[in-house]
């Protein structure tokens, strides 16, 4: 039974073999939410991982506790969340934050206009790109840099410097 809010650490990208195992898919920057012996939840259901191996540096192979077989496997959809209780986050420097805690937070100018709030971060490799939805319901793209912006979590807040249209 879940208790806690659940926060996403990998998602299920299909069978692999007859033991029943998945092919995961990381979200997370830390490769050791997948050792054995770790309980996570696959979906709503907590189980453990019992075999674990990195397969390229965002793919592992997982065996889970509650699947036996390839057919038991079969049952749960590609898309399938793994998780942790997110009071099982790790601990980030001070002034540090996950990406899906800025979700939601309002957007400013440094020149105190309010533009809107964060409802979507794509990752790009070189930095991330905040998706503000605008007080006007459109949507701006935001990279988020340190030239760009400047983030008070504290506050919930996202403070960044508009650039003129040519």
């Amino acid at each position: 039974m879940i208790t806690d809010t659940l926060v996403s650490i990998g998602v299920i990208a299909g069978v692999f073999g007859i033991k029943g195992e998945f092919k995961v898919d990381s979200l997370t920057d830390y490769d050791d939410r997948f050792d054995i012996g770790n309980e996570i939840y696959l979906g709503a259901e907590k189980v453990e991982i019992i075999r674990s191996r990195k397969i390229n540096p965002r793919r592992f192979i997982l065996g889970l506790s509650s699947i036996n077989d390839r057919t038991e496997a079969m049952g749960i959809p590609s898309g399938t969340l793994l998780g942790i209780p997110e009071n099982q986050l790790k601990r980030l420097p001070d002034g540090g934050h996950y990406r899906f805690q800025l979700i939601g937070f309002e957007v400013w100018s440094f020149e105190k206009a309010r533009i809107g709030y964060v409802s979507e971060i794509i990752e790009t490799g070189a930095n991330d790109v905040f998706v503000v939805t605008t007080t006007e319901n459109t949507e701006l793209l935001v990279p988020n840099t340190p030239e760009m912006v400047k983030i008070d979590a504290g506050n919930k807040l996202i403070f960044v410097h508009m650039i003129e249209e040519i």
